[in-house]
């Protein structure tokens, strides 16, 4: 080990060395590449580092029989110096910060409304931010809470939002990426590695009750051990059996799972961030981003749905669009929305495809979003199984769907707002009721697929009759089907 030379030319030379080595004692070596670098580095005053490996001795006899173990030899001495100086990740790779720019593309009501993409700026629960943001300073190295409400109540939302003011403030705060049960224990550990405080947000903590529990026996065994400084939420739609199934799996869970939840409480009639000012809000946040002129529109938002944040903002978008009825009800708000979503499924030049194959592409969008969404292979080989129509036809709509709806982990998620997704399910069922549709799209279907049909068949229960879908689903393969039931029917 030793300084290396550099230049601008390759030289052959055998004395190189000894010439070199009468202003620089120490140097071992002579190559070319480096020159380039650290001329760019001196020009912008950046500190710069070259390891090359020796693979001959610039004579006459210099060829490439060394060049590979020269190259991985240097390759390996690099990392080992970054590995002992450079300071350790701080993890970014661990949360999402669950925010994405909303691409030209993406102008349909599902991405509008989607939480992700922000369109609508945040708006309101300044009780429920200064709570947590109390809670995540308080010096109680490791804690946990479970928020809850109904679909469409703004969770994620209110999540993502105190994630980044956290991040702001140097945290490292997200939602937890890993799905996988042991690299999520794993990356909660590195979480509090290096003793930084840390905000970690589980959502669907109801949806994988196995994954939820190994992670908080995690959390638990960090919270005895006073390591770290982590706040870990968990939202979900309610607190009912699954939640106290969970506080009875262990004594550490139990302790670390004390303090009662929190409900989402719905929004006010009035006040600026009440109904109607999340409407007045969100009639000028869409115009905005769909450089419309802002409509001056009142309506009734009484009915108790719109307690909702996301029923409000279907009812700006709509305002906007021009696509709001004088006289509405929060129902009919997620049909109008579902039936505007559709009219994006159409590439422009595919639109003389619409009348003829519109079913066709509700039920592929049904079945992905049942299963949770898919991988390529996968929604290809799905699709195959419920439609009749060419491969042209359905790898025209799937590349579609993959660009309104594909996500960082699937080629296409399904269809978001949940509320939305569950209403086009329900549709689909009725419409293929005599046509096997959910034994095709469940066929050899995994524990996770199961239980991601059974949560969505639990929660259109609550207003629709689901009890015969899930009757023909457990006619087969009983033993894995009825324990994917029993955890969505405990959430």
């Amino acid at each position: 080990m030793g300084p290396i030379a550099t230049g601008s030319k390759v030289v052959e030379d055998p004395k190189i060395l000894e010439r070199l080595a009468g202003t620089v004692r120490k140097v071992l070596g002579v190559e070319m590449e480096a020159h380039a670098i650290g001329a760019v580095a001196w020009d912008h005053r950046l500190p710069f580092l070259v390891m090359k490996g020796v693979m001959d001795h610039g004579d006459k006899f210099k060829d490439d029989r060394y060049k590979q173990f020269a190259a991985r030899a240097s390759a390996e001495c690099l990392l080992a110096f970054f590995r002992q100086h450079l300071p350790p990740s701080k993890g970014e790779e661990v949360l999402d910060p669950l925010i994405s720019e909303l691409s030209p593309e993406r102008k349909n009501p599902a991405s509008l409304l989607s939480a992700r993409y922000q369109v609508v700026g945040f708006l309101g629960r300044e009780t429920e931010v200064q709570s947590l943001r109390e809670w995540c300073e308080a010096p109680e190295p490791v804690s946990l809470r479970l928020y809850h409400g109904p679909g469409g109540q703004g969770k994620t939302r209110l999540m993502i939002e105190v994630c980044r003011q956290f991040r702001e403030r140097g945290w490292r705060a997200g939602f937890l990426k890993e799905k996988e049960a042991d690299k999520a224990v794993a990356a909660v550990g590195e979480l509090v590695s290096d003793g930084g405080p840390a905000l970690m947000v589980l959502d669907y903590a109801e949806t994988e009750q196995d994954f939820t529990r190994r992670i908080l026996e995690r959390v638990a065994f960090l919270r005895d051990r006073k390591q770290g400084h982590l706040r870990v939420v968990l939202l979900a739609r309610n607190a009912g059996d699954w939640w106290e199934s969970l506080q009875k799996q262990s004594d550490p869970i139990s302790l670390l799972t004390q303090t009662p939840p929190f409900p989402l409480a719905p929004l006010a009639q009035q006040g600026l961030s009440g109904r109607q000012g999340l409407f007045q809000w969100g009639l000028s946040e869409y115009s905005r981003a769909l450089n419309e002129v802002r409509p001056t529109r009142e309506v009734d938002l009484q009915e108790e749905r719109f307690g909702r944040p996301l029923y409000v903002l279907m009812a700006a978008l709509l305002a906007v669009q021009g696509l709001l009825p004088e006289k509405m009800d929060a129902k009919s708000l997620l049909d109008w929305t579902l039936t505007h979503e559709e009219k994006f499924w159409w590439q422009p030049e595919k639109q003389d495809q619409k009348t003829r194959i519109q079913e066709e592409a509700r039920k592929m969008l049904a079945a992905i979003t049942l299963r949770g969404g898919v991988f390529q292979a996968e929604g290809e080989a799905l699709v195959g199984k419920i439609t009749h129509r060419t491969q042209e036809q359905r790898e025209s709509i799937l590349d579609q769907f993959h660009t309104l709806y594909g996500t960082a982990h699937l080629w296409i998620g399904g269809l978001e707002p949940d509320l939305l997704g569950e209403l086009l399910v329900w549709k689909v069922l009725q419409a293929t009721e005599q046509e096997g549709f959910m034994e095709k799209v469940l066929e050899n279907a995994g524990i996770y697929e199961l239980y991601h049909s059974f949560r969505i068949l639990g929660a259109l229960s609550s207003e629709q009759k689901t009890d015969p879908w899930i009757r023909r689903l457990l006619q087969e393969d009983l033993s894995q089907r009825s324990i994917a039931l029993l955890n969505a029917a405990q959430t």
